[in-house]
C-alpha cells in the first residue's frame, strides 16, 4: 500500500495548502512510501500537513514540521511501526526519515508514529523540544519496558 497525496492533507482541500508546501509534502510522502516497501504490515494515515489553527489545537509547537509539509503521522496500534523503526533505524536513514521518540506518541486514544524528513538535532530517532522532566521519565520508562537502548 502506498500513500497518496490526499492522505497527506486529510481534512483539507489542495487549495488550502500553501503553494510552497506542496513539493515538500510530496517528498515526505515519497520517503514514507519508501519505508513502507520494507515495513511488513499495512500503514494508515493520521495526519500530514496542518494549518496553524489545527496545529495549535493539536498541541503542536510553532516550529512543527507539520506546518511546512515535512512531517507525517501514521496510525500505529500497539506501536508496531515505532518498535520496528526502533529495531531498524538504518531503514529510516535510508529513506531520509527521522522518527519522534515513541514514548511521546502513545496518545490518549490511539498511538501514532511521527515521521519527518526535516533533520532532527538529536538523531534519527529524536526527542522533541522542549522536553520536560515528566517526558524524560516517560521516555526512559518506555524504552526500558520495551527492552531497547534509547538512542539519544
Amino acid at each position: 500500500m502506498k500513500f497518496v497525496y490526499p492522505e497527506m492533507i486529510v481534512g483539507y482541500k489542495p487549495s488550502d495548502i500553501p503553494q510552497d508546501v506542496h513539493e515538500t509534502l510530496i517528498r515526505t510522502m515519497n520517503a514514507v512510501n519508501k519505508l513502507g516497501e520494507d515495513y511488513p504490515s499495512p500503514m494508515a494515515a493520521k495526519r500530514g500537513w496542518r494549518s496553524k489553527e489545527d496545529n495549535a489545537k493539536a498541541g503542536g509547537v510553532d516550529t512543527s514540521p507539520h506546518l511546512t509539509g515535512h512531517a507525517f503521522d501514521i496510525v500505529d496500534p500497539g506501536q508496531k511501526l515505532a518498535l520496528w523503526c526502533c529495531k531498524n533505524p538504518a531503514k529510516l536513514e535510508a529513506c531520509g526519515l527521522f522518527m519522534e521518540d515513541p514514548a511521546m506518541t502513545v496518545g490518549i486514544n490511539m498511538p501514532w508514529c511521527h515521521l519527518q524528513i526535516r533533520e532532527a538535532k538529536s538523531g534519527t530517532i529524536f526527542r522533541p523540544f522542549p522536553y520536560t522532566q515528566k517526558q524524560e521519565d516517560e521516555s526512559l520508562a518506555w524504552w526500558k519496558a520495551h527492552n531497547l537502548k534509547r538512542p539519544f
